[in-house]
């Protein structure tokens, strides 16, 4: 099974602008239209929470999105883009700039790069794997060419499912 991100990056950036959209939208709405807003929406009200997730998805998205230097930088710049917006928050009725919220911010954007470095790494590890049918029918699986911790397929292949490790 391999999961190739390079085959799906046109629709991760249509997801990652999307939300881009979605995220400087709802950061910009007015307060009056927030407060209605937060009546349709229960957990709106949840203000930091609500900032740290959306700017961790905005940078899981961006790392995905784009190739692994430009997606780190284009997810970093998020942090710049969140204190803008908080910053232009002072211009929109109703609403104040908050330092909390940029706060709530960058360690979204950070949780984000983590959570998708990591989900690259196991994504990469588990495309290394390849499984075939072993003893009793149960599925068996080793990195591809072997290694020191697992044998070859061709060691179990012919011993009934009994293995034998070669360093």
């Amino acid at each position: 099974m391999k999961i190739a991100l390079r085959r799906y990056r046109a629709l991760l950036h249509l997801f990652w602008a999307v939300w881009l959209a979605g995220v400087v939208c709802g950061s910009l709405i007015s307060g009056n239209e927030m407060s209605s807003l937060e009546n349709v929406v229960p957990f709106l009200h949840y203000d930091k929470l609500m900032h740290y997730g959306a700017y961790t998805g905005l940078a899981f998205l961006s790392v995905l999105a784009f190739e692994r230097r430009r997606g780190i930088a284009v997810a970093l710049s998020m942090i710049l883009l969140g204190a803008a917006i908080e910053l232009g928050q002072h211009y929109s009725p109703g609403r104040t700039p908050d330092l909390d919220d940029a706060i709530a911010n960058s360690i979204g954007v950070c949780s984000g790069i983590v959570l998708a470095r990591l989900s690259e790494y196991i994504t990469h590890r588990f495309n290394d794997i390849r499984c075939e049918r072993g003893f009793v029918g149960l599925p068996q699986c080793y990195p591809e060419g072997g290694g020191s911790r697992f044998p070859p397929a061709s060691t179990v292949a012919g011993t009934g499912g009994v293995a034998t490790v070669r360093n």
